[in-house]
């Protein structure tokens, strides 16, 4: 299925559930704005606002903007934003959650590197929560920037998959700590030539600092692409370990 059609028929059907639950929304629930500040070395600052609509008990209805102001991979030319919609699947009385989402991206970091473009890239990602015993939070995430646009070739076209995953313990109503892992793919290609390759594998702990519904995030620790990978040469090894900082707030 084309990447357009994909796009367009996961938009209606956000849309007819929309429709379908709007009448069980409860006119006195207030709506979220949430905003996320985040820093890492390869993805650089990047701010996430979030806004989410309750339609029914179960359901929320959300919208996200990802703004790439540092450049992907250091590069200050692949400024970009990406802009998107997604539905909360609560079960288990909230204990489980499934957000699918849809976004699409705007720049000149996958589509050759000429012009920027809107539809550099479409983004579609899977979010499950789990919280377990009133205690352990467990979150899966899964994306991939799948190339929607080819209009230049002054650089090889891009696909990009990350997935990551976060188990919390809540040790107070402070402080959570937990581990994190996280892995960044690429694979990259033109007219005759292609390759697929991790650009890190990150594990290492976290800790959470929680206040109402605010908190900080930060985890560090090593890249075990650096530290697995024999084939990898001495001057390719470019993180060894890595930092990650979030903060994130409600408005």
């Amino acid at each position: 299925m084309k990447p357009k059609l994909c796009f367009t028929l996961v938009l209606l059907s956000f849309i007819v559930s929309y429709r379908l639950v709007a009448e069980e929304t409860q006119d006195d629930v207030r709506d979220r704005f949430v905003v996320d500040l985040n820093l890492d070395p390869v993805f650089g600052f990047y701010p996430e606002i979030y806004v989410y609509h309750l339609l029914s008990k179960n359901i929320d209805l959300n919208f996200y903007a990802t703004f790439w102001v540092s450049g992907i991979r250091d590069d200050s030319s692949a400024l970009a934003t990406e802009f998107g919609v997604g539905m909360d699947f609560k079960f288990f009385e909230g204990d489980l959650v499934l957000t699918p989402s849809i976004g699409i991206g705007s720049g000149n970091f996958q589509s050759g590197g000429g012009r920027p473009v809107v539809g550099d890239n479409i983004v579609p990602s899977l979010t499950a929560d789990i919280e377990l015993f009133n205690k352990i939070h467990i979150e899966g995430m899964g994306i991939y920037w799948k190339s929607l646009r080819h209009e230049s070739k002054n650089t090889n076209y891009l696909d990009q998959v990350e997935w990551l995953a976060n188990g919390e313990y809540q040790i107070s109503n402070l402080i959570d700590i937990g581990l994190y892992m996280d892995q960044y793919l690429i694979y990259e290609f033109n007219d005759w030539w292609s390759d697929f390759y991790s650009v890190y594998l990150w594990l290492g702990p976290s800790i959470k600092i929680k206040v109402n519904n605010n908190y900080l995030w930060f985890s560090a620790g090593v890249d075990l692409i650096d530290y697995l990978d024999k084939t990898l040469p001495s001057n390719k090894k470019s993180f060894k370990d890595y930092y990650k900082l979030t903060a994130n707030f409600e408005l």
